[in-house]
């Protein structure tokens, strides 16, 4: 009885960290909320403010995860190799999105690649929420290799708020009277590939871009060896 209490009682902290962060995440995303913040605490003070947040509600929320107790709810040996498969597009994604501009990012000077003769990067041609993708592709790829209530609670809730934000991002954008949605839409795509295979943009490789590459594979390198120390778990089956 009391194992079941405990096993209960972390279960139910680590998705009241989740929770927290995913729901924290969407009120500060909130039009009304963050134009208050901002004009508050500044353009610059309102993103550090986040920023601090949400690291620190990211780290309960592992620390949360770790301590949780286990419940398994499927047993697919094979899924493990589904983040090996995943994860270098996940991180090629969110490396090009942090080293590229894009109009959806908070970063400002993203709607310059939108002017007439720009250049779109390869990312924002791929998807306009290139980040947000790779968040989701490492969260949906854990949860299936996990297979366990906590990594439910933990990878599904990351899934679902990058799926929201991407949602939410462009809700904002559409009706913000000073942004060109159209524009935007007219070259990009919510989902990968598709304003390509629509004929709305073609891909162009860069020198930068190889670079961008390589640093992917040497970062999913780096976490491949570090993974059992870091995570205490192999990233393949054994």
């Amino acid at each position: 009885m009391a194992g079941e209490e405990t096993m209960d009682l972390s279960l139910t902290l680590l998705l009241l960290a989740v929770a927290g962060f995913a729901g924290l995440h969407l009120l500060l995303s909130l039009p009304p909320v963050r134009s208050r913040l901002v004009a508050a605490a500044g353009a610059t003070g309102f993103r550090i403010g986040y920023s601090v947040q949400a690291a620190v509600l990211l780290v309960l929320t592992i620390l949360a995860y770790r301590e949780a107790a286990y419940v398994p709810l499927w047993h697919a040996p094979w899924l493990a190799w589904v983040p090996v498969v995943v994860m270098p597009a996940a991180l090629w994604l969110v490396i090009g999105a942090l080293t590229t501009r894009n109009p959806t990012a908070a970063a400002p000077g993203g709607e310059a690649v939108l002017q007439p003769g720009a250049r779109l990067p390869l990312y924002t041609a791929i998807t306009r929420h290139p980040m947000l993708w790779g968040f989701l592709l490492w969260a949906v790829a854990h949860l299936l290799a996990n297979g366990d209530l906590a990594s439910l609670f933990l990878f599904g809730g990351i899934a679902v708020l990058s799926a929201a934000g991407m949602i939410g991002i462009d809700a904002k954008k559409r009706a913000d009277p000073a942004f060109d949605f159209a524009a935007l839409a007219a070259c990009t795509s919510l989902f990968p590939f598709a304003a390509t295979l629509a004929g709305r943009n073609r891909l162009a490789f860069t020198r930068g871009d190889a670079l961008r590459l390589a640093a992917a594979i040497l970062l999913y390198a780096a976490l491949m060896h570090l993974h059992p120390w870091l995570f205490g778990v192999l990233p393949y089956p054994a």
